[in-house]
């Protein structure tokens, strides 16, 4: 569990945009995602988990307990629904969409860096690296 906190920053991605696209992310905010480079903190404290995110626009919060259901509410406005389960060294987190889409985030944690792999469920994954960063 340790292993999953701590601060981390984005290196690189692969296959963003045409994640965002698959997704139905209008052009323009797909274009500002990209180039951004957040940096993500993940904390523990008893059962509850949470992920900060931030980039030079935004700052979002998510707060969940491991195997219930709770409710993301995205930039843009669309609501998720999601479940995240720990396994070993994964973090992995299932969501639905009001209009049905569902996707999968897979947080994968090393000593030295996270990568996020997303999927949607037509198939188009994307990946973003993060290095942790040492305090």
């Amino acid at each position: 569990m340790d292993l999953m906190c701590g601060k981390f920053q984005q290196d690189r991605s692969e296959n963003l945009d045409e994640f965002f696209s698959a997704v139905g992310m209008p052009y323009l905010v797909r274009l500002m995602v990209c180039a951004s480079k957040p940096s993500m903190e993940i904390t523990k404290v008893g059962d509850k988990w949470t992920t900060k995110t931030m980039t030079l626009v935004r700052t979002s919060e998510l707060s969940f307990t491991e195997g219930e259901k709770y409710v993301e509410k995205m930039s843009s406005g669309v609501e998720l629904k999601n479940i995240t389960e720990i396994k070993e060294d994964e973090m992995i987190t299932k969501s639905t969409a009001n209009d049905g889409q569902e996707a999968t985030k897979v947080l994968k944690f090393s000593d030295k860096e996270m990568v996020m792999t997303l999927t949607h469920h037509t198939g188009v994954q994307a990946k973003r690296y993060f290095k942790r960063i040492e305090e």
